[in-house]
């Protein structure tokens, strides 16, 4: 954390925003009262905005946590949610949750940090990975982003990330991308 710190003092015109920690709660790796405290020990040494980022169902198990942010990050993975949504229902379900999140934090501004369909691997149900699925979620959700003026989008590539899920086994390669939006943070 004192590289993040010491990074975001540096480049205070760089730096907009620090994200601390990514599905640390999800993964176990940290409980929410230990999260709150590395929040504000970045906040009170950078003076940025901070935030953490997780699925988007780790923010309503701890929603305490949004004291400790400024907007609340959200992962939203239709493919790989609990009950996996097929792709022709995956803008409606990106939708529904956005809008429960909204509802839960009506006082911070939500950032999707992660979305995306995979363009190969197993069939989940009938979430099916495939080129055509991975091209059609991102560019209904791209359309989506354009409408939408409160819907805020994480920036950067992603391209052909490999990360292996240890409780599924499976390997999320070819996952998509990060979007890049009009109005990142």
């Amino acid at each position: 954390m004192s590289d993040v710190i010491r990074l975001a003092n540096a480049y205070p015109d760089t730096v907009k925003a620090i994200i601390v920690g990514n599905e640390v709660l999800l993964r176990g790796e940290q409980t929410p009262e230990a999260l709150a405290a590395m929040l504000a020990r970045v906040k009170q040494a950078t003076g940025k905005p901070v935030t953490y980022a997780d699925v988007w169902e780790f923010w309503l198990k701890a929603p305490q946590l949004a004291n400790a942010v400024d907007f609340v990050t959200i992962h939203i993975l239709p493919y790989w949610e609990d009950q996996p949504q097929p792709v022709e229902a995956g803008l409606a379900h990106l939708e529904a949750i956005v809008d429960k999140v909204r509802a839960a934090f009506p006082a911070k501004p939500i950032l999707i940090g992660e979305t995306g369909w995979p363009s190969e691997g197993r069939e989940r149900e009938n979430a099916v990975p495939s080129l055509v699925n991975q091209a059609r979620y991102l560019r209904e959700f791209m359309a989506l982003n354009a409408l939408d003026p409160k819907l805020r989008v994480a920036c950067g590539p992603k391209f052909g990330t490999s990360v292996t899920i240890a409780a599924s086994k499976t390997d999320r390669r070819r996952f998509g991308l990060k979007v890049w939006s009009r109005d990142c943070l």
